[in-house]
């Protein structure tokens, strides 16, 4: 109990912001916005995929885009295989480039405001230290794309799934074989972005502002970020024209989609309760120094 209470404001915070995004999400302007990118930047072979690379792992380390990109390989793998590349190129740079940004986050609520949170620092805390991480690991995975790519170009890859590769004989599979027709399926597939939505995305940048601002300029912490997130949701609600029930129902189901990392947050605050009010952090410390 005195764990959940110890951490109840980052327990609400968590719970908070899941339900925003995925009232955000289900607005589809997020969506719609990176199927419109994929088509604008067109076919221009590693332009686009160091463009893709970029865009995926921005995501990750601005909001956290993670398992929320695996609809998006089913877009870009054909897009990849029409350029003469492999599928495997389609997971590197939307699923594996999200979760390097993911993992190198400066502004991800879900897990650098959660851990300072925990740790008691001020939130968002060395932001240009984690700035220069994710860049670095942006660059060093931009360069593993373009260095794949020029191999996949010239062999097949053993990990790409049989049928969306190249043969054996170095000449297109069968998919690679009719970029028209997949190309006029991705196209088929970029509905276009409604005024709705735009606003939509517009008002997720300004939020991203806004956070950057109030957290480096204003000292804004756990109370005012989960406002702002909230804010976020509900105005992105009623862009979309959703209901109030709508609005009530999408923040219900994100909140209870992320319940387990809430449920998990005040689970391991009890644990370290425990651990210090029965003092055993103290002996294990003591036996460590003592083995040293």
């Amino acid at each position: 109990y005195h764990g959940f209470v110890k951490q109840a404001g980052i327990i609400v915070f968590i719970l908070v912001v899941g339900g925003a995004f995925w009232l955000l999400n289900a607005t589809g302007a997020v969506a719609t916005g990176i199927q419109r990118f994929i088509v604008r930047i067109g076919k221009r072979d590693l332009l686009v995929l160091v463009a893709l690379t970029i865009l995926f792992s921005l995501a990750g380390a601005v909001f956290g885009m993670s398992e929320e990109t695996i609809p998006f390989v089913g877009i870009v793998v054909p897009l990849v295989v029409s350029m003469g590349y492999d599928a495997f190129m389609g997971m590197l740079v939307v699923y594996v480039a999200s979760n390097v940004g993911f993992s190198s986050a400066f502004l991800n609520p879900f897990t650098v405001g959660i851990a300072q949170g925990m740790a008691d620092l001020p939130l968002f805390s060395g932001m240009g230290y984690r700035i220069f991480c994710w860049a670095l690991l942006t660059v060093l995975m931009a360069v593993f794309v373009c260095l794949y790519a020029r191999r996949t170009k010239k062999e097949p890859s053993p990990l790409a799934p049989s049928g969306l590769g190249r043969s054996d004989k170095g000449s297109p599979s069968v998919i690679s074989s009719t970029p028209s027709v997949i190309s006029s399926e991705v196209e088929k597939s970029d509905p276009s972005l409604t005024r709705r939505q735009s606003w939509i995305l517009v008002v997720l940048f300004l939020t991203v502002v806004a956070l950057i601002v109030g957290v480096t300029c204003w000292d804004w912490y756990m109370p005012e970020i989960t406002g702002l997130f909230l804010g976020m949701g509900i105005v992105c609600g009623i862009i979309a024209g959703f209901s109030a029930n709508r609005i009530a129902d999408e923040l219900i189901a994100g909140a209870r989609d992320i319940l387990s990392a809430a449920l998990v947050v005040g689970f391991a605050s009890g644990i370290i309760v425990i651990l210090q009010d029965g003092k055993v952090v103290d002996s294990i410390l003591h036996g460590m120094q003592e083995d040293l």
